[in-house]
């Protein structure tokens, strides 16, 4: 009776045992797929994040190119202590520099630009997209500053006032040439938090979702 009470328990035994690593075997092999799914999921984001934020950098690379070849005749003089300052020439053609050609041009890339930041707001993550915000917004302060450069020097072109002709059209130009800096900056930040988010495994976020 023992022996046949001991040959029933090791059976059940012995079948709760093959259907436990039935179960093992069933779970590991769900978890196996899914971790599989996520990882294709991943390098398929990845790729479109990619494309996004190469086109993005792109656009931006061009029209800030664009915006930093914009160069006004200079003199230089003596400031107030030994600094030597380069103020705008109160007298030279507008039309050499701002030309219908040139802000065809700043529209046309501006608006690339914009339409890539477009897509990298899309594809995300949000620490990327803000730092495309800020890239695109200084992007869009410097192109606006073209139009302000070029009404300030062409009025003060008419100008009676010596000193009118001479220093708000360097003001305003020393300001353009700051809005380029800022957004060449930005363009920098923008670069490196994106590459850091492409080369991010998923173990340890460099970047938030």
């Amino acid at each position: 009776m023992d022996a046949g009470l001991a040959a029933i328990g090791g059976a059940i035994v012995g079948t709760f045992a093959t259907l436990g690593a039935s179960l093992a075997a069933g779970w590991f092999q769900r978890e196996g797929v899914r971790i599989t799914a996520r990882s294709e999921h991943r390098k398929q984001r990845h790729s479109a994040q990619e494309s996004a934020y190469r086109e993005f950098i792109k656009a931006a690379t061009e029209t800030i190119a664009l915006l930093q070849d914009v160069h006004l005749p200079t003199q230089t003089t003596r400031g107030g202590g030994d600094e030597l300052v380069a103020i705008v020439s109160p007298r030279f053609d507008l039309s050499t520099v701002f030309t219908n050609d040139f802000f065809e041009e700043l529209e046309l890339r501006e608006s690339q630009a914009t339409s890539a930041w477009i897509e990298v707001s899309l594809a995300g993550p949000s620490s990327v997209a803000e730092k495309g915000k800020k890239l695109i917004e200084s992007i869009q302060q410097a192109s606006m500053m073209t139009g302000f450069v070029a009404a300030v020097i062409d009025e003060s072109s008419n100008s009676e006032d010596e000193r009118a002709r001479r220093e708000d059209p360097a003001r305003a130009f020393n300001d353009f040439k700051r809005d380029v800096y800022m957004a060449d900056t930005h363009l920098s930040s923008f670069t490196s938090v994106a590459r850091d988010w492409l080369d991010d495994d998923g173990v340890s976020r460099k970047a938030t979702t």
